[in-house]
């Protein structure tokens, strides 16, 4: 699935507000974890989908994509919080917390 740079990043920022400048930062420097990002989007529309559709059939989908979407979520929180380590390692103040 090709998903727009605006639609994915838009996406985890509204997940993750307090890290907006590190997903944009990292969404331009990084090609995995651009590909994390599409994933996140994808998984987060077919949820929105799923949860539309009422029937007891797609309860377990619904479950299926929110345990993925969580899994997602704490890849890129997992990310986010190396590349803070590593750049704050190099003594230039980017592992700060953003606010």
């Amino acid at each position: 699935m090709v998903v727009s740079r605006d639609k994915a990043i838009q996406a985890l920022k509204n997940a993750f507000p307090a890290h907006s400048a590190a997903i944009e930062r990292e969404y331009a420097d990084s090609g995995y974890f651009r590909s994390i990002c599409a994933d996140f989007y994808a998984c987060s529309r077919a949820l929105t989908y799923w949860n539309k559709i009422i029937s007891s059939g797609n309860i377990d989908r619904s479950e299926e994509y929110r345990d993925l979407l969580r899994e997602i979520e704490q890849e890129v929180l997992s990310w986010l919080e190396a590349r803070m380590d590593h750049l704050g390692s190099k003594g230039d103040g980017a592992g700060e917390t953003e606010s």
